[in-house]
């Protein structure tokens, strides 16, 4: 039987898959439009999907019962995939951490050596202190109200010659940490110590940014703070191009990664939309059309 030839639509035909680009979602939240760039993509990936879905509430009547309309009831719009990289930038985000957010300077208690010596609950540091460093430090008595105190890795910054002034020593112009004055209390003597720790202020844009260096804390039981998505789809023409933007995504996903025998291990996650409209702090009113989001195709 003779046949009439055959027309393929090649112009809508996707190849390969979609480029993850993260970024910020405070200081893009007015653009309805793509903004990031081959900069911000999250590298290769193991498998790409966007799924849509709505639940619907149907109306029904008579008997038999028969459909009488049907009305939406909750919508949600989310990116799944699965990084072959495992570095410390996509299992923070696959562990439902923003790796763009800022990690806070810390300090905490580790331990002291004495008989009679208290201390004030004031040991502080500023949460994006330059100073600090990740190091753990020994305060040394030598008499009841001087002393020393060094790092482990630091060395010595600091002598003091008496408990009543606060203890800053500078590191570049900024203080290492902060021991306000009269933190210690009650009767310390020579040979005693007290020992706490610090870690190391780092910017959102250097979180997690060696591939080969850092920690993943587990148990912290928080959501992640909000960033703006970009999923790039490119046609078989490199002039047309699809994108998927969620501009006030959460990182959802379980962290759950397979290393099997003889394969290489990919990194799963959930990157799911949330209201970006202006009823939400975080919002912007360009969303209250598209609460979830847009699909942008761009002919360039």
């Amino acid at each position: 039987m003779a046949e009439g030839p055959l027309t393929r639509n090649v112009y809508t035909r996707s190849v390969g898959m979609l480029q993850i680009r993260i970024g910020d979602s405070l200081s893009n939240i007015t653009q309805d439009g793509p903004v990031l760039t081959q900069d911000n993509s999250l590298g290769a990936m193991a498998n790409t999907k966007f799924t849509g879905t709505k639940e619907f509430f149907e109306f029904m009547s008579g008997f038999p019962s028969i459909v009488d309309g049907s009305v939406p009831m909750s919508e949600i719009a989310q990116l799944e995939c699965a990084f072959k990289e495992i570095k410390p930038f996509t299992m923070a985000l696959a562990n439902g951490q923003n790796p763009l957010t800022d990690i806070d300077a810390s300090v905490a208690y580790v331990g002291e050596s004495t008989t009679a010596g208290t201390t004030d609950a004031g040991l502080s540091i500023a949460a994006n202190n330059n100073g600090s460093v990740t190091d753990t430090w020994m305060v040394v008595f030598d008499t009841a109200t001087t002393g020393t105190i060094s790092g482990i890795s630091s060395g010595q910054v600091h002598t003091f010659a008496d408990l009543v002034s606060a203890m800053e020593p500078d590191n570049g112009g900024n203080p290492y940490f902060s021991i306000p004055a009269s933190f210690f209390t009650g009767t310390w003597a020579a040979g005693e110590t007290y020992t706490f720790r610090t870690t190391a202020f780092v910017s959102g844009s250097a979180s997690y940014s060696d591939d080969y260096n850092g920690e993943l804390p587990l148990g912290r039981g928080q959501a992640s703070d909000y960033f703006r998505v970009e999923a790039v789809l490119a046609f078989p023409w490199p002039t047309h191009k699809m994108y998927y933007i969620l501009p006030r995504a959460q990182s959802v996903a379980s962290l759950d990664i397979d290393h099997p025998e003889g394969g290489e291990p990919s990194v799963p996650v959930i990157l799911k939309a949330n209201q970006a409209t202006s009823l939400v702090v975080g919002g912007d009113a360009v969303w209250d059309d598209a609460p979830l989001g847009k699909v942008h195709f761009i002919a360039l």
